[in-house]
């Protein structure tokens, strides 16, 4: 069976995780969400936590600082 995986770059997305987040879980097929939170200042990561306590499809990656996108 294929699984979508999806994978969001965040850092300092607190306003927006948790919509972008909640588009992917919509979909009506097997996917699961790779959250990378890069040394976000703000509550990035504790929303990540949140969204991976109640959806067993979403990880997460956390980096204390900021290292780039590549």
């Amino acid at each position: 069976m294929a699984v979508l995986s999806v994978a969001i770059c965040a850092r300092d997305e607190e306003r927006t995780l948790d919509a972008v987040a909640g588009e992917v879980l919509k979909l009506g097929i097997s996917k699961e969400i790779l959250i990378v939170d890069d040394g976000s200042k703000d509550r990035t990561y504790e929303i990540a936590q949140n969204l991976s306590r109640k959806n067993q499809q979403v990880r997460i990656f956390h980096h204390d600082s900021s290292r780039g996108k590549g």
